[in-house]
C-alpha cells in the first residue's frame, strides 16, 4: 500500500486508539470520518474502511455518544450518512467532559460509600489494606478532576 496522507493518518490514528482502548474498527472509523472534508455514506464508510456495512453501522455505534459525531439521512433519500467534527479542541473539550462526568463523578461519589461501610474497628487487614488503596485512589481522582477542571477553564469551558 502506498503512503497517502490518508494512510499515514489512519495509522497514527490506530496507534493512538489502542493506547485509548479503541478496536481497529473504531479508530480507522474515526480516521476516515475526521480527515474527510464532507460527510461519507455508510456504503462510503464500508468501502474505504474494508469493512462490511454492517460491521461499519455497529461500529458505528461507539460514536453515537459524542455530541460532535453527526448520523442522519438527506432529505429525499434513503442512505444514512456521518460527518464528524473537525475542531480538535471540541473533541478533546467533550472528551474531558465524558471523563469527569462519567467517571469521575461517580468514583468520587461511590468510593466514599465503599469506604465508610467498610472502615469498622473488626475490619480485617487485608480489607484495610484494600480501603488504604480506596482513599489513594479517591485523592488521586480529585487531582485530576482538578486539572481537569483548570484545563476546561483554561479552554473557555
Amino acid at each position: 500500500m502506498t503512503n497517502t496522507i490518508d494512510s499515514e493518518f489512519e495509522e497514527l490514528c490506530l496507534k493512538i486508539g489502542s493506547a485509548y482502548g479503541l478496536d481497529e474498527l473504531s479508530s480507522k472509523l474515526f480516521a476516515l470520518l475526521y480527515l474527510e472534508p464532507n460527510e461519507l455514506s455508510l456504503e462510503e464508510l464500508a468501502e474505504k474502511s474494508g469493512y462490511s456495512l454492517s460491521t461499519v453501522s455497529k461500529g458505528l455505534s461507539r460514536f453515537e455518544h459524542v455530541s460532535l459525531f453527526k448520523k442522519y439521512r438527506k432529505p429525499k433519500s434513503k442512505k444514512i450518512y456521518c460527518a464528524l467534527e473537525k475542531n480538535f479542541e471540541k473533541l478533546t473539550v467533550s472528551m474531558m467532559h465524558r471523563l469527569v462526568h462519567e467517571k469521575i463523578i461517580p468514583f468520587k461519589e461511590k468510593v466514599p460509600k465503599l469506604i465508610e461501610k467498610y472502615d469498622t474497628q473488626n475490619a480485617n487487614d487485608l480489607t484495610k489494606q484494600k480501603i488504604l488503596i480506596l482513599k489513594n485512589a479517591l485523592k488521586q481522582t480529585k487531582k485530576c478532576e482538578t486539572a481537569i477542571c483548570t484545563m476546561l477553564k483554561y479552554m473557555g469551558e
